[in-house]
């Protein structure tokens, strides 16, 4: 009975110390799982905190480049912008866009009164242009382009353009007096050049402003793998350094070019052009013109504010004389220029060209360096030297402003993001 006693006193002590110790376990358990669950409530806190963070700056960097996230609801004033944007695209010939271009010129020249090209030492008004353009309908569009400088005032474009023909896909035509599609530089307006002057091939073979004309022109992009087009031109032939406007007969124009990306970052565009027409009163004396040029384009992907541009165009030219022989005539221009900064660039031109009809050549070379103000107004400051086997050498500094106002017209906009 004594050890049943004290067997049953032990157990009954054992089962009392686990179910204190159980209830002790427990109790520091619980205290366990309350302190994990405050850190887990806390992490899911912070967790939540950063998310919101991460949102919001996402969205302020969606917002610096432009785009709108499915999160932010966009603003009905940007639906309104947006519609009374296409309203104007497409508003049938009303309320055209309307932009001035005005061309400021100083210069001086150690010896203008050999300069061929009637420049002078003096600060004028080189040029202002006055460009309409407005839509007239889904298929058609109407650009008009009217120059003043000191001596006159002219209509230096105005066409009709159909840019969409129906069941005619890649095909577009355009009527009127137009910039012809020869080469490279001519079609390129004075205050779109990327130089202060056109190349001197251009002004001694076609004039000071190049060649312009009135016809038809008709473009067609070919369904290539690349781009590439075919631009013919049927014109009045009224150019009097090339040809003869008297002899009222007509000149042709064609041109055939391809642009290539060799890279992401790099574009490369060559074309061939060819022009014919009479050069006499009678109509029985006829000029040749070939042409070919080449522009190499590069800018990194990741570096907005770099830029380089090499263009070369070289035109040959056969006119024929009285005595039924031709004079062989040749210019070229080349130029390399670089964007080293957000809004500066400079680069260099180098020119050859015949006079034509003569024996006399002439070979240029201008460095030049360009402060882009903003994209309506640009300061070019450039040095050029010529030298010519007849006529003195001259040295020559220009500096230009180009300003523009209003609406910046569809052609511009389109010119800006072509490679010159």
């Amino acid at each position: 009975m004594k050890y049943k006693l004290l067997l049953k006193n032990t157990l009954i002590c054992f089962v009392m110390f686990l179910l204190v110790s159980s209830s002790a376990l427990a109790s520091n358990l619980e205290e366990e799982n309350k302190e994990l669950k405050e850190k887990l409530d806390t992490t899911i806190k912070l967790l939540t905190e950063l998310q919101e963070k991460y949102e919001t700056m996402q969205l302020q960097v969606n917002k610096l480049y432009g785009i709108i996230t499915k999160e932010e609801p966009q603003k009905e004033e940007v639906h309104i912008d947006s519609t009374v944007e296409s309203l104007t695209k497409h508003n049938h010939g009303k309320n055209p866009n309307i932009m001035l271009a005005g061309v400021f010129t100083g210069s001086i020249i150690d010896n203008p009164e050999d300069n061929p090209h009637d420049q002078r030492n003096r600060m004028r008004l080189q040029e202002a242009e006055l460009t309409m353009e407005a839509n007239i309908d889904e298929y058609s569009r109407a650009f008009f382009n009217f120059a003043v400088n000191r001596d006159e005032a002219s209509l230096e474009e105005g066409y009709l353009e159909l840019d969409r023909i129906p069941n005619a896909k890649g095909l577009s035509a355009k009527f009127g007096r137009f910039r012809t599609d020869f080469g490279k530089i001519n079609r390129v307006h004075l205050h779109d050049l990327p130089q202060v002057d056109y190349p001197d091939v251009i002004t001694n073979f076609f004039g000071d402003h190049g060649y312009t004309d009135e016809g038809i022109g008709v473009k067609y992009e070919l369904p290539l793998p690349f781009y590439t087009r075919l631009e013919v031109n049927v014109l009045n032939g009224e150019n009097d350094n090339m040809f003869n406007m008297t002899a009222l007969e007509p000149s042709g124009v064609t041109r055939l070019s391809s642009i290539l990306h060799a890279t992401k970052n790099t574009e490369v565009e060559i074309g061939v052009s060819g022009a014919m027409g009479v050069n006499n009163s009678r109509g029985d004396h006829f000029s040749f013109v070939q042409g070919i040029d080449l522009t190499y384009y590069w800018r990194p992907h990741n570096k907005f504010n770099r830029a380089l541009t090499w263009q070369t165009e070289a035109i040959m030219a056969q006119r024929e004389q009285a005595n039924g022989s031709y004079h062989n005539n040749f210019g070229m221009y080349s130029y390399l220029e670089y964007q080293f900064a957000d809004k500066w660039s400079s680069g260099l031109r180098v020119d050859y060209s015949d006079v034509l009809d003569t024996f006399d050549h002439e070979w240029a070379v201008s460095p030049y360096i360009k402060f882009a103000q903003s994209d309506m107004s640009t300061w070019k400051l450039q040095y050029k030297h010529t030298q010519r086997n007849q006529l003195r050498d001259s040295n020559a500094i220009f500096l230009q402003w180009v300003g523009i106002i209003g609406a910046e017209t569809e052609n511009h906009e389109e010119h800006k993001k072509k490679i010159y």
